[in-house]
């Protein structure tokens, strides 16, 4: 008795999963990189210098992971491109 494998789909609608992962990859929309204008960073840079000065904060408090997260929860692409140090 020789057994043998054989693949059959159940119905028309099936397709491979390579097929279906192809088709998949096609829809799916290509990143968009997002810009941050150079005013805006050089604005945010002005207004966090002089919340330190006015506070009479260190510098490093920029730098506070809990203060870059909060800020992350506002606008993330800002946070990326914002100097921390």
């Amino acid at each position: 008795m020789l057994i043998t494998e054989t693949f059959q789909p159940a119905s028309f609608d099936e397709s491979p999963v390579i097929d279906l992962q192809k088709t998949a990859s096609m829809k799916r929309p290509a990143p968009t990189a997002t810009v941050v204008p150079r005013a805006k960073i050089t604005r945010i840079r002005e207004l966090a210098v002089g919340y330190i000065v006015d506070s009479n904060l260190p510098f490093a408090t920029l730098e506070s992971t809990y203060l870059q997260e909060l800020f992350r929860q506002f606008d993330p692409d800002l946070c990326r491109h914002a100097p921390w140090g």
